[in-house]
């Protein structure tokens, strides 16, 4: 295939381009800004690691107050009441991720960019999908000429929601292969990269592998400036 950095026909099977050593892919783009780039369609009705996310936010909080509630009342009663108000809390938002799923059309597509010091997550506008057809501007360029780099490009500039993890700051990473995504999170910020099956393995690779680099370049920093 060709390698979509330099251009050069690689032949099939070869995972990285023997001229630029870039990452061969018909899903992953890398741009002439040397950032891979990839958009991911997730089921919503197969994969559930959004409604995951939603519960795992709600379980803490609902926990901490029940345990500051109870330690105030030492009540038996207040037990009865939160678990009988969590279960609804649990069938209200099963309802209401399904209502959020019919509403996108069972689907919630992410364009990302993947580069040497950060990672994006790019939430594409719900009638956005994998054929990228865009309404305006560079997107439609991109869209004509493939290029998923313009394709980002017109989403950060019509203000669509993102995230970015920036390396050095990431304090963990951790992966769910099942659910193909890749948690990436920081003090205050847990950003979700999917990536496909087949495409997996070098996604989980490039972040640890640049996490960990960002992270020893830190520390040499530090121990220069502390000479």
């Amino acid at each position: 295939m060709n390698c979509s950095f330099c251009g050069k026909e690689n032949n099939e099977g070869i995972k990285f381009c023997e001229k630029c050593k870039s990452y061969l892919s018909p899903n992953i783009e890398r741009g002439k800004d040397r950032k891979y780039c990839w958009i991911y369609e997730l089921n919503l009705y197969k994969n559930f690691t959004v409604l995951y996310t939603v519960w795992l936010v709600l379980g803490i909080s609902f926990g901490l107050v029940l345990i500051v509630a109870f330690i105030a009342s030492k009540s038996v009663k207040v037990l009865i009441i939160f678990a009988l108000l969590f279960v609804a809390i649990v069938i209200i938002s099963i309802i209401a991720y399904l209502l959020y799923a019919a509403f996108h059309g069972g689907k919630y597509v992410i364009l990302f960019e993947m580069g040497p010091k950060e990672v994006v997550h790019i939430v594409a506008p719900k009638d956005f999908s994998k054929d990228k057809k865009l309404a305006t501007g560079m997107g439609v360029v991109g869209a004509l000429t493939g290029n998923l780099s313009l394709i980002g490009q017109s989403l950060y500039q019509s203000n669509a929601k993102s995230m970015t993890s920036v390396y050095k700051s990431v304090s963990k990473v951790k992966s769910v292969r099942r659910r193909n995504v890749i948690y990436v999170s920081e003090t205050l910020n847990k950003n979700q990269i999917y990536a496909p099956s087949e495409d997996f393995d070098f996604v989980d690779d490039f972040i640890r592998t640049h996490v960990e680099e960002a992270k020893n370049q830190s520390k040499n920093k530090a121990k220069q400036n502390n000479k």
